[in-house]
Parts: structure tokens; C-alpha cells; sequence
């Protein structure tokens, strides 16, 4: 038996989503998450060259809550991973987690908020 390679996003939390809000309220709300989520991952860059591990778990825990609600499971994950790294480990699963937001962000852009 194969084991399945998890997938990024949880697409049906965004197609329920839609429907409960409606197309156009829902890109509203992709637009405000990405967004936010590109603002917590400049702060995030910040915070790791200064190697201020207090803010790193603070904005991982913030970035956990967009990427979970909007399905980005892996780096979901990852910002959990960050939260409760010990000291040594942080920065090193802030790097996991920088990548994988940033990679979820650009998904969901091309794919929900691209014209052309």
C-alpha cells in the first residue's frame, strides 16, 4: 500500500467556504488573508534575523490561524511545528514554515485572485 504524499491545501474547506459566503465576499476574504499572511511573513523574516524567538512563535501562532482557515494545511503545520519547537529548533522550523507560507500565498493568489 502506497502512502499518499499529503496534499498543500484542504480544497474543500475553500469550496464551502464559497458557498456559505458567496463568490464574491469569499475572494474579499482570500484577498484580506493573503494580505495579512504577507504581512506576518515580512514581520517573520524580521523577527528571525534578529533571532527574537519570542516573535517568532507569536507570529507563527498568528499565521497558523490564516493558513488553517483558509486550508493551507502544510504550512499550517508548519507554523504549529514553529510554535512549540524548543529554543534550539526555532529558527530552523521558521524556515520550513517562511517557505511554505510563502508558497501557499502565491497558490492561493494565482488560483483564486489572477485575472488573465
Amino acid at each position: 500500500m502506497h502512502k499518499r504524499e499529503p496534499t498543500e491545501f484542504d480544497w474543500k474547506i475553500l469550496s464551502q467556504m464559497e458557498l456559505d459566503f458567496g463568490r464574491t465576499v469569499f475572494l474579499r476574504l482570500i484577498s484580506v488573508a493573503i494580505t495579512d499572511a504577507n504581512t506576518r511573513v515580512e514581520k517573520l523574516e524580521d523577527a528571525m534575523t534578529r533571532n527574537d524567538l519570542a516573535s517568532v512563535r507569536t507570529i507563527a501562532h498568528q499565521l497558523s490561524g490564516i493558513l488553517s482557515q483558509f486550508g493551507a494545511k502544510l504550512a499550517a503545520e508548519a507554523a504549529q511545528s514553529t510554535c512549540s519547537a524548543p529554543n534550539n529548533e526555532t529558527l530552523r522550523h521558521a524556515a520550513v514554515l517562511l517557505e511554505a507560507s510563502v508558497r501557499s500565498v502565491a497558490l492561493l493568489q494565482r488560483r483564486f485572485l489572477d485575472v488573465g
